[in-house]
């Protein structure tokens, strides 16, 4: 009798070891890498794909010094300083005949940024600042006029009153600290807006019923 009881304590023994031996914890490591990131979104949050802006008819007015302008807004988000570079192509040729005349080009047509803000500070990286390009820096006022007043094109007349032409090779506009703290593409306080600004003097020019530039914006790295 006595060797089987020894028999089953010894039985018992080994269950408990095994028992014991049994793992307990472990360790699930998750990996994951966030990617600089830059972004342009119209103010809806879309994706801006392709803006038109439309100058409408350049009729000549009576008013010599008055511009005719337009504008259209962005949204801009980063995880990392920024610069936003621009690129204007060269317009097609005018569907009228010159006739010794001029055609409207690229250096006829102001270009810049007219204002620069945000929506609020909650999700703006601290610290935030940006620099516009001076030949692009427009927020100051309005566009100039005719100078001297004799109604020409008064961009590249004015000290540092940009045109497109400025920009018909890709060029730096726009520069920048971090922009968003956190957020995505429908937070409402992690952008600051641009208003991008287009204004020509109305002239003589050859006359054109489909006058296009495309102006490609690239936002990236500095």
């Amino acid at each position: 009798m006595k060797n089987a009881r020894l028999a089953l304590t010894i039985i018992a023994l080994v269950a408990l070891s095994q028992v014991a031996m049994a793992q307990t914890s472990g360790i699930i490591t998750l990996n994951a890498t966030v990617p600089d990131a830059f972004s342009f979104t119209n103010t809806s949050n879309g994706s801006i794909g392709t803006v038109t802006v439309n100058l409408g008819s350049l009729a000549v007015p009576l008013s010599p010094a008055m511009v005719t302008d337009a504008s259209t807004i962005l949204r801009l988000r980063s995880n990392k300083a920024y610069k936003v570079m621009a690129a204007a192509s060269a317009p097609g040729a005018p569907s009228g005949t010159p006739d010794g005349g001029d055609t409207m080009l690229l250096k006829d047509i102001g270009f810049g940024i007219t204002a620069i803000g945000n929506n609020g500070t909650g999700n703006l990286a601290t610290g935030q600042t940006n620099t516009i390009a001076t030949n692009q820096d427009y927020t100051g006022g309005n566009w100039p006029p005719a100078v001297p007043a004799d109604g020409l094109t008064p961009f590249g007349a004015v000290a540092n009153k940009g045109s497109l032409n400025e920009v018909a090779s890709s060029t730096q506009i726009l520069s920048g600290s971090r922009i968003s703290k956190r957020g995505n593409v429908v937070t409402t306080d992690n952008y600051i807006t641009i208003t991008l600004g287009f204004a020509v003097l109305p002239q003589y020019f050859t006359p054109d019923t489909g006058f296009t530039t495309n102006v490609t914006l690239t936002m990236s790295l500095p």
